[in-house]
């Protein structure tokens, strides 16, 4: 056991013969923000809900705050964790207020505390003007914000997040998205998110889980888990980008002192648009993105790459366009 303030060891989950979850090995210090990030079905919310207390049938360790909170001997219930959950449907009572929703599980307390936490929670999440308000009368996004006020009501030391901001619109989910994130880290909260949102695991997560199947594939940062996958399963999920034979890349990088054996990572602005480069991609699709366009290149060798152009480069689909491939760092997977 390490001194990390959550620490999972051989994590194991199987249901009615399934694997769920397999050899998940975890560990996240205090005042920090992980995510759990995959496709449906790959185990995050199961781990999430081992976590939280909520599945009994896994095997392996759980420390929470260096406690023991589950293994072969010990199995410690959700309510006695103190854990607090924000979900997807946010789980608010319409009979309820604003302030009689964030209060709800604080009646053990004196009055007069509840309503310094009240006042606390209320301008932490910006709604002291909404306090009176019933949850019908609040958009999405307060109504998220009322749901998470409540959950660190309640002094949690650990704060558990499960996609609760995907039934918004794109904008307002970002947009909350980096409030709730300034809000932890203004608590030094520690906290878990799980989503299948890149974009949103990005800009709001120190560290980022990557899941397939029940395992991780990689547990690192943004920076490396885009620039340094340890998988192919990686760099084809994070970002954009083409896994291409090696071989075929090798003519295109003269200044490569080795062979190329492997499969290799290009990613779209390792491909630079270069009107007097000598080699030329056939545009054989493009896709709009606003700023830039988007194209899929083919070369006469048979190598298909994207490369990420200024829209003001604006290509027809059969035009041959010069290029410059300038990967600084070759990422490359062997069999």
């Amino acid at each position: 056991m390490t001194n990390s303030y959550i620490y999972l060891s051989d994590i194991q989950l199987k249901l009615e013969q399934k694997e769920i979850l397999k050899n998940i090995h975890f560990q996240l210090n205090q005042g920090e923000i992980a995510c759990l990030l995959g496709p449906s079905g790959c185990g995050k919310t199961s781990l999430l809900r081992i976590i939280a207390g909520l599945e009994s049938r896994a095997t392996g360790e759980v420390y929470l705050n260096k406690k023991i909170v589950q293994n072969a001997k010990t199995f410690i219930k959700p309510e006695k964790r103190n854990i607090g959950m924000v979900f997807q449907d946010f789980a608010l009572f319409p009979h309820l207020n604003v302030s009689e929703n964030i209060i709800f599980g604080l009646s053990h307390l004196p009055a007069v505390e509840q309503k310094i936490i009240l006042e606390k929670m209320l301008e932490l999440v910006k709604l002291q003007d909404s306090r009176s308000s019933y949850p019908h009368k609040l958009s999405g996004g307060q109504q998220q914000r009322v749901a998470l006020a409540r959950a660190l009501a309640q002094n949690p030391t650990l704060l558990l997040l499960d996609e609760p901001f995907s039934s918004l619109d794109t904008e307002l989910r970002y947009r909350l998205s980096e409030d709730v994130r300034s809000i932890l880290k203004q608590l030094h909260m520690t906290a878990i998110l799980v989503t299948h949102d890149q974009t949103e695991a990005f800009s709001f997560a120190d560290k980022i889980a990557v899941m397939k199947e029940g395992h991780f594939e990689q547990f690192s940062d943004s920076y490396n888990l885009y620039h340094h996958p340890e998988t192919p399963f990686v760099a084809g999920f994070i970002g954009e980008g083409m896994i291409v034979e090696g071989r075929l890349l090798q003519e295109f990088l003269p200044q490569l002192n080795h062979l190329l054996k492997g499969q290799v990572l290009v990613r779209p602005d390792d491909i630079l648009h270069d009107d007097n480069s000598s080699v030329k991609g056939l545009v054989t699709k493009k896709f709009f993105r606003g700023s830039h366009f988007l194209y899929s290149l083919s070369f006469e060798n048979g190598l298909q790459v994207y490369s990420l152009v200024q829209s003001h480069h604006n290509h027809k689909v059969g035009d041959k366009i010069g290029v410059k491939f300038e990967l600084d760092h070759i990422v490359e997977f062997l069999e």
